[in-house]
């Protein structure tokens, strides 16, 4: 092995050394970049409100109005609004409501 080559691996060494003592640092700055940034919001239930004999009931999401259903207290025909909707629309227009009214 000539002493040229001896050289270059020593430096290469140190090259690498220095790298690897930096790979701390650049991970520590990624990860406190990465801590600032908040994450989506946990989806919620759709809450829905009722029209009912001209009242407003609610919000309610779909599993707290099945118990409504067999008791005729929710038909297909009652009205229902959540966020999003334009307007009142009957509760077996909406794809989430609409089984619990299948027999």
């Amino acid at each position: 092995m000539s002493d040229g080559n001896l050289f270059d691996k020593v430096v290469e060494f140190g090259m690498g050394m220095a790298v690897a003592q930096q790979i701390p640092k650049m991970m520590n700055a990624a990860n406190e970049g990465a801590s600032q940034v908040a994450p989506p919001p946990i989806p919620q239930a759709t809450a829905y409100f009722l029209a009912i004999g001209g009242k407003q009931y609610g919000p309610f999401t779909v599993q707290q109005l099945q118990p409504f259903v067999p008791t005729g207290q929710i038909t297909p025909e009652t009205l229902v609004w959540c966020q999003g909707m334009t307007g009142w629309q009957p509760a077996n227009s909406r794809p989430d409501i609409a089984p619990l009214f299948a027999k």
